[in-house]
């Protein structure tokens, strides 16, 4: 069996190959052209390639160009042609040592190796996809921008709102996904090769994290990807939950966001980015927050709240209180400026009209505050596995950091994000539903936030604990030999042994923990099982090109478009549909007597109907609009073919559409 797994993901490479281009190498042109190297470059790499394809998409859609890795590379020439004229002129920090570099990015492919691996475990074949209510939407959503050349986040929007000349919806994921899905694959396996790229990619953006906020230590960078890949609640749970591929993106993008704040602020230890090259950084990676889900760059202001208060703090501890009335005028209009920031990002969250459609969502909360603390605390929440030496490390992280100044931003981003998944996931009070609103009051949003400020305290308490051993030993037996080399044998020995214990511990475990995350909602067959799936697939042979479906998206007909290749007219559960697809989805059974079916039917150029019972969600009410698409005994309506719950009809009462003879 995994033989034969390996071998299915083995056909799939090119379109992995191609989704780990597609997220690195736009960002790579521009920050190397810019002068970056290193640690920076690569972990500013994901953000800024994200940025230039989201943007490319947009772009080309405006100036009508149909979508492909043209007007993405035009793009990203652009950019790093760009890049290039600004950084001409541009000093940065002095760059890391070699073993700073390479010793690091040895241990980040391997973290990135162990992150793929749990991804392919998790989904299985590279054909299967989640059974979620939101990864209809996605799913169909790439397939339409792959058929329609338009994958610009002004019109994805118009999947639900078919009577809309354009809609927002944040796109960068299925342009992404678009691109992979050209280039030979089905939908779902660029959605899978997608998601195995943003796990192999994320331990990029960790390791710059850790570097900004730890230093030239390395150590720290030798771990830190390990780290980063041992958390079940990044990357793994946002690729299986929802699904919820788009924010899975953004979470990837919010460790180089806030490494970059770090040098804004002059907060980053040992800046390896410098504060003019993160302006443009920021500048940079913003539209990529935007446009892979917005509720990141809510997130991205949350952070800086906390950065801005964190510099005043660290500024404070330390200097002299002396200067005087310019010093108190410089501390007091730093102060004002803080609270202005944190008063402008509360209003945007609890009151703004932006948000006013999501803080309507409401997930009732399913455990308690204490319990939902309880996880947080210990980097495992909404049920994950614990890992013991993870959790043990973040405390001793947290209770280092609470005792640097200099590290309190960490601290404090840590605690925002666990208070906001403690609400969300604990409490049902107006106060939770105000303040989690521009994530939709999800935990799941939430939980997969803490390992962005959870992987460097983890790897701050890998350090301390570290460096303590290390003393100990050195204390008990130092060697009398004056070679340097004997001197920093209990050191070297001690971080040898503690990295390598790490691995085997976190790695050995959660790598089947991790895939067991990701395989949680590829399990279900609610939409579609086994037959269903197989009358899908032949859909192309059965349906002629150019034809349309209609059913109720609710039984898994929607899926005809992203794995039949051919259109419907319901691609998501739930939609703004407009009055003739209202009048087909409450009436199409009864075209032989309601004399406003089939003007509408010709209208929308249905031609066949996929009708059988629902087995997703039942009760869920909005399925009652969608009660005139069965239509099994119904005059007007030829069977072609069938699968499971499923049967295909040809739409003989308003016209007559030729179709292949079904099996």
């Amino acid at each position: 069996m995994a033989g034969g797994l390996m071998g299915q993901w083995a056909a799939t490479l090119p379109a992995v190959g191609l989704a780990l281009a597609v997220l690195l190498v736009p960002g790579l042109g521009a920050a190397y052209a810019a002068g970056l190297r290193g640690i920076p470059a690569w972990g500013l790499a994901p953000p800024i390639s994200v940025s230039v394809v989201a943007v490319a998409a947009v772009v080309a859609a405006a100036v009508g160009v149909r979508w492909s890795l043209a007007p993405a590379a035009v793009t990203a020439l652009a950019v790093a042609a760009a890049a290039g004229a600004w950084g001409r002129a541009r000093r940065l920090p002095a760059p890391d040592s070699g073993s700073l570099v390479l010793l690091p990015a040895a241990a980040t492919a391997g973290a990135a190796a162990l992150a793929a691996g749990a991804v392919v475990l998790g989904v299985g074949r590279p054909d299967r996809f989640p059974q979620t209510f939101d990864a209809v939407f996605h799913l169909n959503a790439v397939a339409r921008a792959v058929e329609t050349g338009n994958a610009s986040s002004l019109a994805l929007g118009t999947l639900t709102s078919p009577e809309r000349s354009s809609a927002f919806y944040p796109g960068a994921w299925h342009a992404i996904t678009a691109l992979v899905a050209s280039a030979g694959v089905d939908v779902a396996a660029a959605a899978n090769a997608v998601s195995l790229a943003i796990a192999a990619v994320w331990p990029l953006g960790c390791l710059f994290l850790v570097r900004q906020a730890l230093g030239r230590s390395l150590p720290a960078l030798l771990v830190a990807p390990v780290v980063s890949v041992g958390l079940g609640a990044a990357p793994f749970l946002l690729l299986s939950y929802g699904t919820l591929w788009p924010n899975a993106l953004a979470t990837l993008l919010l460790p180089a966001a806030l490494a970059t704040g770090a040098a804004l602020t002059g907060l980053a230890s040992d800046d390896a980015l410098g504060r003019g090259h993160a302006w443009v950084a920021s500048l940079a990676v913003l539209p990529g927050l935007a446009l892979a889900h917005p509720n990141a760059v809510v997130t991205t202001a949350v952070y800086a709240v906390v950065l801005a208060t964190g510099a005043q703090l660290a500024r404070a501890a330390g200097r002299p209180a002396r200067g005087g009335r310019r010093r108190l005028v410089r501390v007091a209009a730093g102060w004002a400026g803080c609270a202005a920031l944190a008063a402008v990002v509360l209003w945007g969250i609890a009151v703004s009209p932006f948000f006013a459609s999501t803080r309507g969502t409401d997930w009732p909360a399913r455990q308690t505050v204490a319990q939902a603390a309880g996880e947080a605390l210990l980097l495992a929440p909404q049920r994950l596995p614990v890992s013991g030496a993870l959790a043990l490390l973040g405390l001793v992280g947290l209770v280092a950091a609470l005792r640097r100044p200099r590290l309190w931003w960490l601290v404090g981003c840590h605690a925002v994000a666990a208070a906001l998944f403690v609400l969300a996931a604990g409490s049902d009070s107006e106060l939770a539903q105000s303040l989690t609103g521009p994530w939709y009051n999800d935990a799941f949003r939430f939980a997969a936030l803490l390992p962005v400020t959870g992987v460097p305290l983890a790897v701050l308490g890998f350090t301390v604990l570290g460096e303590g051993v290390g003393s100990a030993w050195s204390r008990a037996g130092a060697p009398a030999r004056p070679w340097a080399w004997s001197r920093r044998l209990p050191a070297m020995t001690a971080w040898g042994v503690g990295v390598a214990f790490l691995v085997v511990v976190t790695q050995g475990v959660n790598l089947r923990e991790n895939a067991e995350v990701v395989g949680t909602w590829y399990r279900s067959q609610a939409l579609v099982s086994g037959p269903e799936r197989e009358l899908l697939d032949r859909l192309d042979a059965v349906v002629p090109a150019g034809s349309r479906i209609v059913g109720n998206p609710w039984n898994g007909s929607a899926l005809a478009e992203a794995v039949g290749g051919r259109q419907v007219l319901f691609p998501h559960l739930n939609g703004a549909w407009g009055r003739d697809r209202v009048t087909v989805a409450s009436s199409l059974a009864d075209l032989s007597d309601d004399a406003a079916v089939c003007p509408a039917v010709r209208r929308l150029g249905a031609d066949f109907v996929l009708s059988g019972p629902s087995t997703f969600w039942p009760g869920d009410r909005r399925q009652l609009q969608y009660a005139g698409l069965q239509v099994q005994g119904r005059r007007g309506f030829e069977p072609v073919a069938s699968g499971g719950r499923l049967t295909l009809y040809r739409i003989t009462g308003c016209r007559t559409v030729a179709a292949s003879p079904g099996p």
